[in-house]
């Protein structure tokens, strides 16, 4: 088959013939960076009356802990953190200055981490024609122009795909899970829409971000506006978690709603008292809900706590311990709503 030449497009159609194609299509369907180790083993589970096949969330095990089932098992039943020490850095919030992706798909539209900001400059530049661009097409775009970025930082680390677009027609779909199918009006109505994943069928209430946590399986899933017939739909699967962050990685905030980010929290080496270190930046004050979860069932919560993040970039460390040594666990990060915060590094070392 003959690739499409976009070169034999007019420069002034060609920005309105990517809005109107990439609202509709996946943000997973460019990769800013090559993704390896995406092979697991297939694994099914029955969601209703449907048998659905769905891929784990993988974790990066260091030997010596998956080798070892006391660390695993009494290592977490053991587990505890200190005092969340926090030191700011600077008081500046300024996202020309944060290492944040571009969008592979929109580039022109520079550093985003929010849809609110990008969204007037999409209707301005692409207006409504009533025929060919509609109003949803820009809302999608923008979502678009967020998680496309999110997801060429997080796979520098790992691996995380999206799905953005409309629910009803072609829907909403990302590797492991979906969206139910139905019509805006219906959408409307009801109040909520319904997600297909391993960890069952979960409602998702209008313009609420809802995390999909199952046992072995870590996403989020978004319902945003409804146009008629047509509604927002925006998916995220975590198919394998980073056990460290070494480049930025923005928090997408989508509608004022700000997803949950999710790594890997384990030692360099095997050690029975480690300190944990991140860099956050932050465009205002803010409680950040940290959540320690079971590396063996993912929707159990080991322990949890909330840090007082200032506004600008900070440093924040705790101490974790546990016997015979610190687990690896899952360390679920969720910002305040309405926030457009940045995680710079992440890392765990011996202490």
């Amino acid at each position: 088959m003959e690739r499409f030449n976009f070169s034999k497009v007019p420069p002034d159609k060609l920005q309105a013939l990517m809005i109107k194609f990439f609202a509709r299509g996946p943000a997973a369907m460019v990769r800013a960076t090559p993704v390896q180790d995406l092979v697991a083993q297939t694994r099914q589970i029955l969601v209703g009356e449907t048998l659905l096949r769905y891929t784990p969330t993988q974790l990066p095990l260091a030997k010596w802990a998956a080798e070892n089932p006391r660390i695993m098992e009494q290592g977490v039943e053991n587990f505890g953190f200190g005092e969340f020490i926090v030191r700011r850095i600077t008081e500046t919030f300024d996202i020309n200055r944060i290492p944040i992706k571009l969008s592979p798909l929109f580039p022109q539209f520079g550093k985003v981490l929010a849809t609110e900001d990008v969204l007037p400059r999409i209707q301005q530049e692409i207006p409504v024609d009533g025929t060919e661009i509609v109003e949803w097409m820009h809302d999608a775009t923008a979502t678009n122009v967020v998680m496309t970025a999110r997801e060429a930082e997080y796979n520098v680390h790992s691996q995380f795909v999206t799905d953005t677009g409309d629910g009803y027609i072609p829907g909403v779909r990302v590797a492991s899970m979906a969206f139910v199918r139905l019509r805006g009006y219906d959408y409307a109505r009801r109040g909520y829409a319904t997600v297909v994943s391993p960890a069952g069928e979960i409602n998702v209430p209008r313009y609420t971000m809802q995390p999909i946590i199952g046992r072995d399986f870590l996403g989020w899933a978004y319902a945003g506006a409804q146009y008629g017939i047509q509604w927002k739909g925006v998916l995220g699967q975590l198919v394998r978690l980073a056990d460290r962050i070494t480049q930025a990685v923005g928090f997408p905030n989508i509608d004022g709603k700000v997803a949950p980010f999710f790594v890997l929290q384990q030692p360099d080496r095997e050690t029975q008292r480690a300190v944990v270190r991140m860099v956050v930046d932050s465009d205002r004050d803010q409680r950040m809900r940290i959540i320690f979860r079971d590396p063996g069932d993912y929707r159990r919560v080991i322990d949890e706590g909330e840090i007082e993040v200032p506004k600008g970039r900070s440093t924040i460390e705790f101490v974790v311990a546990s016997y015979p040594a610190v687990p690896p666990v899952i360390n679920h990060m969720q910002p305040e709503h309405g926030t457009k915060t940045v995680l710079n590094t992440f890392e765990v070392r011996r202490g």
